[in-house]
């Protein structure tokens, strides 16, 4: 078979590659807004990292939410006699809603993580946090987590954020609980929620050091590019400097602000205990624990009663 030879014209006008135009690169969603505005719009951060369709469910959600809530209020004469008819008691009803404002702190904290991930993962480019030193710590005075996860810190960001919803919940579960008290007739609800009392008297009792040491935080690391890289590649570099210059060159002088910190609040909470006459928070607990009594508390009463016939009286 013999071969065929094209000869090209070399007159012909050369012919060119048609490539595909790629426009200008894609812009770089910031994981920082869409976790703002999902905290203060569920759905907003969504909508910012491009998924619409889930942006939209967890508006609805936020619509309902806040309907209910509406709701309640307003037609509470006619809701508690309906609920009354069905069999439900009102101490039944009133556990109801602690967890259902338990369950939207914790999907109002998720919804906004959910827009911080989506975000971060159409980047092409890791996100290292906001160039602004200021916002991470207003910020986290609002809600901490927020400004860690501003600095690029979702772990961190995340853990601080679970101890604010917890904290929140205990805080309002305990505020709500003490002004419904009265309205709650005697029913194996009434008993679980002074369950839930007792144990929000506990857990809110760190909520301020939780909200000073997140601004704390969020302060530090907006101030030090170097401690917004990743927590595992941190502590590698730690290990390393163990190795190489040792505890107290290499390990201490980068933690020593966490202990002058601590060590501040433990000065401030000795100078606050001299300041009051002796016995004063024993007497106040006292107190506390005769109101809640004559409420009609039981469970709370005797715990605070047990504390106090502990601690050695001068």
């Amino acid at each position: 078979m013999e071969k065929v030879w094209v000869i090209e014209d070399p007159d012909e006008k050369p012919r060119t590659r048609k490539t595909r135009d790629q426009g200008p690169p894609p812009d770089e969603k910031s994981p920082a807004a869409a976790y703002s505005l999902s905290l203060l719009l569920w759905g907003a951060g969504q909508f910012h990292a491009d998924r619409i369709i889930k942006g939209l469910v967890f508006f609805f959600l936020m619509l309902l939410s806040a309907a209910g809530v509406v709701i309640a209020v307003l037609q509470r004469e006619q809701l508690l006699p309906l609920l009354r008819s069905i069999g439900i008691a009102r101490s039944d009803a009133f556990l109801l809603g602690e967890f259902l404002l338990l369950a939207v702190l914790v999907f109002w904290a998720y919804n906004a993580a959910d827009a911080y991930h989506l975000a971060a993962g159409e980047r092409s480019r890791p996100f290292t946090g906001v160039k602004n030193r200021v916002f991470p710590v207003l910020c986290s005075l609002l809600f901490p987590g927020w400004g860690q996860y501003l600095n690029g810190q979702p772990v961190k960001g995340g853990i601080y954020a679970s101890l604010s919803v917890i904290g929140l919940f205990a805080v309002l579960s305990a505020a709500l609980t003490l002004a419904a008290w009265p309205f709650l007739e005697q029913s194996g609800g009434r008993d679980i929620i002074e369950e839930v009392l007792a144990a929000d008297v506990f857990v809110a009792l760190p909520v301020p050091f939780v909200w000073l040491f997140g601004c704390y935080d969020a302060l530090k690391v907006s101030m030090d590019d170097y401690l917004k890289e990743p927590l595992l590649e941190r502590m590698k570099a730690m290990n390393n400097r163990r190795r190489t210059q040792g505890w107290v060159r290499g390990v201490f002088p980068r933690i020593g602000n966490i202990f002058a910190l601590s060590l501040v609040l433990v000065v401030f909470v000795a100078a606050a205990y001299r300041a009051f006459p002796e016995g004063y928070y024993l007497s106040l607990l006292d107190h506390a624990s005769q109101a809640l009594q004559h409420r009609g508390m039981t469970i709370l009463p005797e715990i605070i009663r047990t504390v106090l016939s502990r601690i050695p009286q001068s």
